[in-house]
């Protein structure tokens, strides 16, 4: 982002699709990234759960930041953050595992109960009951025409057929 004045302005650089090392700040680099060892995405992961603590946790000073997010690596959360925030507390730890194997992927987390709230809940159940509509009014014609079908063969029975 650049600042004028109380101008904001965000910009875009596209999507990377190559890996590099030795680059962005410690705090947030993943373990992999910091032992130089091969990463994915999921370093990507580690680093988005350090922000997502940062967005709900207040800090004093740089130092206490820099204390705690040092905490966060070895899986220390603030008692405080766990008890205000047990759904962002439970993502954060498993955002910041050490295995990025346990680290769920960007879908895993869009997914999640982080994201749900009542109005995301209601439109996917109204989506889901306006696909069984769908579903059943199919049904209903398929039923139909079975039907018709039916009453078609008995209408019309082969000459030598018994009555």
């Amino acid at each position: 982002m650049i600042f004028f004045k109380k101008l904001t302005c965000a910009l875009y650089f596209g999507i990377a699709f190559i890996h590099t090392s030795g680059v962005g700040t410690c705090l947030y680099a993943s373990p992999e990234q910091l032992q130089g060892s091969h990463y994915d995405f999921k370093s990507d992961m580690y680093s988005l759960g350090v922000i997502l603590f940062e967005l709900f946790q207040p800090f004093g000073t740089e130092m206490e930041r820099t204390k705690v997010l040092m905490g966060l690596r070895q899986g220390n959360l603030p008692l405080t953050f766990c008890g205000k925030w047990p759904i962002q507390a439970r993502y954060v730890k498993l955002l910041t595992s050490d295995a990025s194997s346990r680290r769920p992927t960007a879908l895993q987390l869009l997914e999640s109960e982080l994201f749900h709230n009542s109005a995301n809940v209601i439109c996917a159940l109204q989506q889901k009951v306006m696909k069984q509509e769908e579903e059943i009014k199919l049904l209903k014609e398929k039923i139909k025409l079975l039907l018709q079908e039916r009453d078609e063969r008995d209408r019309i029975k082969p000459l030598g057929s018994p009555v």
